[in-house]
């Protein structure tokens, strides 16, 4: 009875051992369990053992790197700056982008001229962070100091110069006298005593004569030029009038050349005159 018990388990342990390793056989390679030989310095290359990924891989007694990489805990050393992709500088904080105060040290020189193009500024630079000339500290501000030679400079509201709004300041004029004709004008011919050399150019505004004795019954009326004897041309002139006493030409506004001989001359005679009028004349230049 006891011989015959011992049979049945040995029988039931051999049909085990059978059907185990017959499913052993059939499990893919990557599922059968690996038994390795293992090597190292300090360890002869007759140990053999299966794998265990227990407690995850292991490189030198380091963990290898998991996926995802969590930077924070699992690298360490420098990453060389050719690994890194472009940083957004704008985007402040957010994912690409920088925060804190970059060191005056690593900052390229920076092209003012650029505008918005890489490598240029835009915005606003403070005052306190520019350095003026002389004793004034103001700044052109809101005005513009682009016009011709000769117009007026102010300062704005903010204390900037301007040549905008600016109001027009005194202009110089000088008032010259021609002639003292005491002869009348019955013939033509030039004042020629009292001649002017004007050294820099100016303006002629206006040409007055003035007469003492005003002609009369003239059935010609005499003419008088202010004259360019340099130039041999008349530069403006008035008709004398019967019986008036004051001509005037009205604003002018004519160049007078530099270094030019000006005075005055009858271009017209008069005739049949019973009276033949005395006078000056004298021109208003700037």
């Amino acid at each position: 009875m006891k011989r015959a018990l011992l049979l049945t388990v040995f029988m039931f342990a051999a049909l085990f051992s059978i059907l185990t390793l017959g499913l052993y056989l059939r499990m893919p390679s990557t599922a059968q369990a690996q038994v390795n030989t293992f090597c190292a310095a300090n360890l002869a290359c007759t140990v053999t053992a299966a794998w265990n990924f227990t407690g995850g891989l292991q490189s030198g007694g380091v963990s290898v790197l998991t996926n995802p990489v969590n930077l924070a805990t699992q690298v360490s050393g420098t990453l060389a700056g050719a690994n890194y992709a472009a940083v957004n500088l704008a985007a402040g904080n957010v994912n690409g982008g920088v925060s804190g105060v970059l060191p005056g040290a690593s900052m390229a020189a920076t092209n003012l001229a650029g505008g918005n193009n890489p490598g240029g500024v835009t915005g606003t630079l403070p005052n306190a962070n520019l350095t003026t000339q002389g004793t004034d500290a103001n700044l052109l501000t809101s005005g513009t100091v682009s016009a011709s030679t000769g117009v007026v400079l102010c300062t704005d509201a903010n204390h900037g110069a301007t040549t905008s709004g600016c109001t027009p300041s005194g202009v110089s004029e000088a008032i010259v006298q021609m002639d003292m004709n005491t002869s009348g004008a019955a013939s033509i011919g030039e004042q020629l005593y009292m001649r002017k050399i004007f050294v820099n150019s100016h303006t002629l505004i206006r040409f007055q004569i003035s007469t003492t004795i005003p002609p009369a019954g003239c059935t010609t009326s005499a003419v008088l030029a202010f004259w360019d004897n340099t130039a041999g041309s008349a530069v403006t002139s008035l008709t004398f009038v019967n019986g008036t006493t004051f001509y005037d030409s009205g604003a002018l506004s004519i160049a007078l050349t530099a270094g030019h001989t000006f005075d005055t001359k009858v271009t017209t005679a008069d005739n049949g005159c019973t009276t033949q009028p005395t006078f000056s004349s004298v021109v208003n230049i700037q």
